[in-house]
């Protein structure tokens, strides 16, 4: 029973995911699901910090404790341009992603 359940709670998420990104690439104009991705400029790149809470376990596995620290994360902004396979309207979008740097 447990894992039937467990199997539907997955078959939902992943339906959901696929629902999103799908909806995702829906034309503002024709309302037709063909965006497809041309081109993508980056326009802000800020070194700022993440704060990280990992916990500590005893051998039982019970958290003992959490501990927090300050990572340095570099976020980067972007322009993604999209143009819709049907009418041609050309859609812009932001996009922001974080990165750890390359010496941490």
């Amino acid at each position: 029973m447990i894992i039937f359940i467990l199997v539907a709670v997955f078959v939902v998420v992943v339906g959901l995911v696929i629902l999103f990104s799908i909806l995702n690439k829906k034309c503002p104009k024709c309302k037709k699901i063909g965006l497809k991705k041309i081109g993508e400029e980056e326009i802000d790149r800020q070194h700022t910090k993440r704060r990280v809470e990992n916990a500590v376990r005893d051998s039982s596995g019970k958290v003992v404790r959490t501990t927090s620290k300050e990572i340095p994360v570099v976020r980067i902004t972007y322009l993604v341009k999209y143009k819709c396979k049907y009418c041609g309207e050309e859609v812009t979008k932001k996009k922001v992603r974080e990165e750890k740097p390359l010496f941490y």
